[in-house]
């Protein structure tokens, strides 16, 4: 499931599995994206469009493109931050990407949700801003 990059660190899976914690989904997903692999980071999301957005959701694609959310491909260092299941089958990650274009650190909140084939998936990829956080 783990293969070696060039650093010799173990790569994080790149499927969806049975076996993953939420936090390895959120990992393997960023890894995806930190690689350029926008398709390979869609498989770990819930459906093909992440909820909320226009009509209801909206392609990872077209999310990454939106200010802020071009951070989930420019960082340099993942720092997972608080977690919670507010219900069953619900997870979700406070998620600080470090480093990138502006040297800064950016909060996003994940949310994951336990799906038929035992798989966790991402529903929503959240931005919050500086001010949400009273910084």
């Amino acid at each position: 499931m783990h293969g070696e990059g060039a650093s010799g660190k173990a790569e994080p899976p790149t499927v969806p599995h049975p076996r993953l914690a939420p936090e390895i989904v959120i990992q393997s997903q960023l890894f995806c994206l930190q690689q350029g692999d926008v398709q390979g980071a869609e498989r770990f999301c819930d459906t093909h469009r992440l909820a909320g957005g226009e009509q209801g959701g909206i392609s990872l694609r077209r999310l990454i493109r939106q200010e802020h959310f071009h951070r989930l491909l420019t960082f340099e260092e993942v720092v997972l931050g608080e977690a919670a299941l507010p219900e069953e089958g619900v997870f979700i990650q406070a998620v600080h990407l470090e480093g990138g274009i502006k040297q800064s650190r950016v909060l996003f909140l994940w949310e994951l949700r336990l799906c038929p084939d035992n798989c966790w998936r991402v529903r929503t990829i959240t931005h919050c801003p500086d001010s949400a956080l009273g910084l």
